[in-house]
């Protein structure tokens, strides 16, 4: 009797551990505050200006050593239902101020969320530039956070702003976001698939595929499909075989009547692939400089036999020219 006794009240024990809801922000105090669903706004509204809304972090290193400031979590918000466009908003934190140096990551999935260091009443803050094109809700924070002094996780429009409906916001003079920069300064590994929309601003080298730094911006072992244009001032391309074969001794010439049979046949040159072929597969810039280098020595040697045949007939014009010189002196 004893036994079932103390089980059941185990089991009453466990409910009360485990079956407690908590409503609103849970907030747990100590050397590193930990904040649940801590409320940052309630809601957001969309302005004329999509980049014109901030969510103060903390502040910024300004030139005077700094306490310990730092946010470290996640920051989400939602929006959708059978009346509604469907967003949902998961954006990574991790910043941090202190001694003499600002230092800070994000990671914003589908929506273009932006780190970036401002001004805000005179003081240098390190802030979030929210994209809002349409009204998000319950915009919260989970994770660290520690402020000894000014803003915590404080939502604040950049300037004034006017509503899509044409309603205008005035924000009072003094209380304007200024001097904005985007701020970076992180590295990210990253296993798996990645797709970046919009636009990423990188403090350093990009690695994919491999984990060897070689020193340049973008390290890529594998391949890489571009859809459009690529723009250099400078191409190297790394070939392990070159043209050269073409001078030496065993190499065999395709005589000139052969090379005119198959250009009048296939309308390209031999080795070299045809226009079917490059818009079907492409073409390989490294091989196909190759093959051009190929052409131009097969035309050297051409150019060099067809010498060699000019020179033995100017030899043998001036034999006859010599020969019909001396029939006319006869005469």
């Amino acid at each position: 009797m004893i036994k079932i006794l103390v089980i059941i009240l185990l089991l009453i024990n466990t409910l009360f551990i485990f079956g407690d809801t908590i409503n609103g922000t849970l907030q747990v105090k100590g050397y590193k505050n930990y904040y649940v669903n801590y409320k940052i706004a309630n809601n957001s509204h969309s302005f004329g200006d999509p980049s014109n809304f901030y969510i103060l972090l903390h502040k910024a290193y300004d030139g005077k050593l700094m306490n310990n400031y730092y946010v470290m979590g996640k920051i989400s918000a939602i929006r959708g239902d059978k009346h509604s466009w469907n967003r949902k908003v998961l954006i990574e934190v991790n910043t941090a101020t202190a001694y003499n140096t600002n230092r800070g990551f994000v990671k914003s999935r589908f929506e273009d969320w932006k780190l970036v260091t401002v001004r805000y009443k005179g003081d240098k803050y390190i802030a979030l530039r929210a994209n809002i094109r349409s009204t998000l809700y319950a915009i919260e924070f989970t994770g660290w956070a520690y402020v000894s002094d000014g803003e915590l996780l404080k939502p604040v429009l950049g300037g004034n702003a006017t509503w899509p409906n044409g309603k205008k916001i005035s924000v009072k003079p003094g209380e304007q976001i200024t001097e904005e920069k985007e701020f970076f300064t992180e590295t990210e590994n990253i296993y798996g698939n990645e797709i970046i929309k919009g636009s990423a601003s990188i403090n350093g080298n990009v690695l994919i595929g491999k984990a060897n730094d070689t020193g340049q911006k973008l390290q890529v072992e594998g391949s890489v499909s571009i859809n459009g244009t690529l723009h250099t001032s400078e191409l190297v391309v790394i070939q392990n075989v070159w043209a050269d074969y073409v001078f030496e001794n065993n190499y065999k010439l395709r005589p000139l009547e052969e090379v005119a049979k198959f250009v009048k046949v296939n309308k390209h040159l031999p080795d070299v692939p045809s226009e079917k072929e490059v818009k079907s597969k492409g073409v390989s810039v490294g091989d196909m400089q190759a093959k051009l280098l190929q052409k131009v020595e097969e035309l050297t040697l051409y150019m060099i036999e067809q010498d060699k045949k000019i020179n033995l007939l100017n030899e043998k014009n001036e034999i006859l020219e010599k020969k019909l010189e001396k029939l006319e002196v006869k005469k």
